[in-house]
């Protein structure tokens, strides 16, 4: 049921450029670049109006709106290309293969990766306990308060986080109440259309379907070759090794696992390349509209890496603009720009008035680097190339035999794969040599090689053609692609592997009891109810730790948290919680509504809060098995 509601809140989503695509009998991934085009420019038309509606209203605007908000589109769409009928998709069906790999991958990593015990409790694995617990919380928030979305970890204020993308689970839990699975569902549908717009770019290069979906598949774990020499540097097993360290994972394993808005970000600029120069002909005017759109809504949908993606659409089109369009591609690129920045700043994805308090929470805090701008450069470059691996010197090496066999009009693919490398690249190796905020950094570093691999990619789908074409020996080609994937291969085996691992580090355990409270939570407490809970630090915390699970899996409203993304406005009340739950202080202040204790959060002071808060008149215990407890306070008038 999940499935089917979310797939078709999608659907509904990008049928305004489905209805425009489908007049004409295009391959799929064209049909994929205006569904995902359309997805996201309803996804940002229902965000900017929730913020004039809830002006008027005076309160938050249901998750209904984007299903609301996309019926003119439709029936827009509908209306006017009514006399040229829709056509079926041309489909390679090798289009679908290796989305459809990938996505059994997925399933299973999170199988293992994310997995309710047979007694109610809940395993969670690296990264599921930390990129997926925060957004399990944000599309609650969407699901529950509403939009403009609001900091669910952080009182309910304003959410100062790129949030587009949990628009899109929101709405389809306006269908289902299931914001969990709306957002698996999501994720999926995402990765899929990422897999189907990369096949498209590749296949555009000359390489047949078979190529092009065999390529895409070993992309999955082609570039990397960290994860190898570190196993082979340790001397253990392939299935000791994942039990002991973190293997290095691949470029590319995380599109379709637990990184939702930056696959659905790259999937934009595909989108974009794919519709504005790729044959067999230009997007319709109103798809292209909606890839514009959808691009200057990048710094809501990945703030950081957005602005890269934005950084290859202008480099772009300024390196393919003609003298005869100069003015108008100027015009487009100034427009686009200023549509970017007003977006974030209308959503509240960053607050100017924050200023440098915006990263002031202690996940931003980074020791600053001793070393030297040459050394760190010289390390970051050796890295980029350990965490790439052998396969992008091949796909730069065909990418230069490309251009230099260029006449004086270059392919436009190759100009869109050159950008794209160069900007991948730079932001690999450059953030962590010339920025003081490591953290950062580290972001930047970890997202650019996307662009870099993408471009890698369309390098070796050239050289596959031209080996078909005769002009290189298939025994050299296929030869260098089978020793790049030998290296590679074990650190994507050991990275699955490792997502099952049970062990003391990158790994959460919530007891069946605590299971049972946050169900008893979404159950009876109010949507908008604050609710104190122990103030666990998040798994990426310097300690690390195991979460705040209240607006995790209850999809309630904590006061404050290190995840809270109003930061100084949360750490006095944060450090209020951490006097309670250590013993400190006597009462929660009055607006608060729930207290929930847990003895796996905090089993010191478990016992003596439960008995202090069964004494206390204002408090009366809800539900309370012998691991957690929920306690509910008595209003005034004395009623519960």
């Amino acid at each position: 049921m999940t499935f089917a509601t979310t797939l078709l809140a999608m659907v509904w989503l990008a049928l305004p450029g489905l209805l425009h695509s489908l007049r004409k009998p295009l391959p799929v991934e064209y049909h994929a670049a205006s569904a995902t085009a359309s997805i996201v420019s309803m996804a940002l038309i229902a965000a900017l109006s929730s913020v004039v509606l809830s002006q008027f209203a005076g309160h938050s605007i249901s998750s209904w709106l984007p299903l609301a908000t996309t019926l003119p589109f439709v029936v827009h769409a509908a209306y006017s290309g009514r006399a040229a009928g829709l056509s079926w998709p041309k489909s390679e069906w090798q289009a679908l293969l290796p989305a459809l790999i990938v996505l059994l991958m997925g399933a299973y990593t999170y199988h293992i990766g994310y997995a309710v015990q047979p007694d109610g409790s809940l395993d969670a694995h690296a990264w599921y306990n930390a990129d997926w617990f925060k957004h399990l919380g944000h599309a609650h928030a969407v699901a529950n308060l509403g939009l403009p979305a609001r900091d669910i970890f952080g009182g309910g204020g304003p959410l100062h986080y790129y949030w587009l993308f949990y628009v899109i689970p929101g709405a389809a839990s306006a269908i289902n109440g299931d914001a969990a699975g709306s957002l698996y569902w999501a994720n999926h549908v995402v990765a899929a259309l990422f897999w189907i717009l990369l096949y498209g770019l590749v296949r555009r290069t000359g390489a047949t379907a078979w190529q092009t979906a065999l390529l895409l598949i070993a992309a999955v774990t082609l570039f990397s070759v960290e994860a190898t020499v570190n196993w082979l540097h340790s001397g253990l097993s392939m299935l000791e090794f994942p039990k002991q360290f973190q293997p290095s994972g691949p470029v590319l394993i995380s599109m379709g696992l637990y990184i939702p808005q930056h696959t659905l970000m790259i999937s934009i600029l595909m989108a974009w390349m794919l519709g504005a120069y790729l044959p067999p002909q230009p997007a319709s005017p109103p798809v292209r509209w909606m890839m514009l759109a959808s691009l200057a809504a990048a710094g809501a949908v990945s703030t950081l890496f957005g602005a890269l993606c934005l950084v290859v659409y202008g480099l772009a089109q300024l390196a393919m603009c003609r003298r005869a369009n100069w003015r108008s591609i100027i015009l487009e690129l100034a427009c686009t720009g200023i549509a970017a920045i007003a977006i974030v700043l209308v959503l509240d994805i960053l607050d100017p008035a924050m200023g440098g308090h915006a990263i002031s929470s202690p996940l931003f805090e980074s020791e600053g680097s001793r070393l030297s701008f040459l050394q760190r450069l010289f390390i970051t470059t050796v890295g980029a190339i350990a965490s790439l691996g052998p396969a992008m010197l091949f796909g730069v090496a065909m990418l230069a035999r490309w251009n230099k066999a260029q006449d004086s009009k270059p392919d436009p693919l190759l100009v869109l794969a050159m950008i794209a490398l160069l900007v991948g690249l730079a932001g690999t190796i450059l953030p962590e040599a010339i920025m003081d905020n490591l953290r950062l950094a580290r972001e930047l570093r970890i997202r650019s090689p996307y662009l870099a691999a993408l471009a890698a990619l369309v390098g070796i789908g050239w050289g596959l053609a031209q080996m078909n074409a005769g002009r290189f020996r298939p025994v050299i080609i296929y030869g260098l692609l089978a020793a790049c994937l030998l290296l590679a291969l074990p650190g994507g085996f050991m990275r699955i592997i490792w997502h099952g691992t049970k062990g003391p580090e990158f790994f959460t355990h919530i007891p069946a009891d605590d299971m049972k409270a946050m169900t008893y939570l979404t159950t009876n407490a109010d949507r908008e109810a604050i609710i104190w809970q122990f103030p666990e630090a998040p798994e990426l915390a310097d300690d690390g730790g195991d979460d705040t699970w209240v607006p995790i899996l209850a999809g309630r409203i904590i006061p404050a948290s290190l995840r809270a993304t109003n930061y100084p406005r949360a750490a006095p009340e944060l450090a209020e919680m951490e006097r309670f739950f250590n013993g400190a202080a006597q009462a929660a202040p009055a607006h608060v509504d729930w207290i929930y204790l847990s003895r796996t959060l905090h089993p010191q002071s478990f016992a003596r809060l439960v008995r202090q808060l069964s004494a206390d008149r204002q408090w009366t215990a809800a539900y309370c098995p012998a691991d957690a407890c929920l306690f509910k306070r008595i209003s005034s008038e004395g009623k519960i």
